[in-house]
């Protein structure tokens, strides 16, 4: 396909599309995971009213440490795509998507012992999985 431009033909920057959407998808991984930390670390009980209620749980400092990883990680995948260097988002996005897959694979285990909440956590993490794998396929076609 040709486009035409001051009376010559180009090729359209193909290339340039898969990386801005590659640096575009980033960015909002990114932003999710800066929402996600900031919730978690805030108000986690919020997260567990649908859990029983144990007194003297530990549940809510855990998942400040869930909070503050989603945080650190959204951080860094921003710093990353604000460098606009591609080999530290690849490095930022790969991260994330390890912690994700991890998730993931921990909420499908826990299925024997803790039954749909644990199905409900794995399908949280699905679709940032899916995100981060199109984003790192994206900026790898782009890279040619």
């Amino acid at each position: 396909m040709f486009t035409f431009s001051s009376g010559d033909f180009r090729e359209p920057d193909t290339v340039g599309l898969m990386r801005s959407r590659a640096w575009a998808i980033g960015v909002g991984i990114a932003a999710v995971r800066l929402g996600a930390g900031i919730a978690l670390m805030g108000k986690p009980e919020r997260f567990l009213r649908f859990e029983p209620q144990i007194s003297g749980t530990s549940m809510p400092l855990l998942l400040r440490t869930v909070g503050v990883r989603d945080l650190a990680i959204g951080i860094g995948t921003l710093a990353a795509a604000r460098s606009l260097s591609d080999p530290d988002l690849r490095r930022w996005l790969t991260s994330g998507l390890a912690s994700d897959v991890l998730d993931v694979a921990v909420g499908v285990a826990g299925a024997r012992t803790t039954g749909l909440r644990s199905i409900s956590s794995a399908l949280i993490a699905a679709p940032m999985v899916a995100a981060g794998v199109y984003a790192l396929s994206e900026l790898r076609r782009s890279q040619g």
